[in-house]
């Protein structure tokens, strides 16, 4: 998902974001590609990104964004 589309649906300002998913880039769980002017995040294949998806999904009610940020 691009960052800036990120943002919009966490209604959160881009440069909060873009720290964000700098430190979780840092941390091994998500992957960060420039396509053009954007900036797509995908979740890491890394296994703890991964078992952070089976938590995710495990829990489909929860707010991931109380988690990561």
């Amino acid at each position: 998902m691009p960052a800036g589309k990120l943002a919009e649906k966490l209604t959160a300002k881009p440069s909060f974001i873009s720290r964000v998913l700098k430190s979780l880039e840092s941390k091994g769980l998500v992957l960060l590609e420039k396509q053009g002017t954007s900036r797509i995040a995908s979740l890491s294949p890394a296994s703890h990104a991964q078992a952070f998806r089976k938590l995710s999904d495990s829990r489909p009610n929860s707010k991931i964004e109380n988690w990561i940020c």
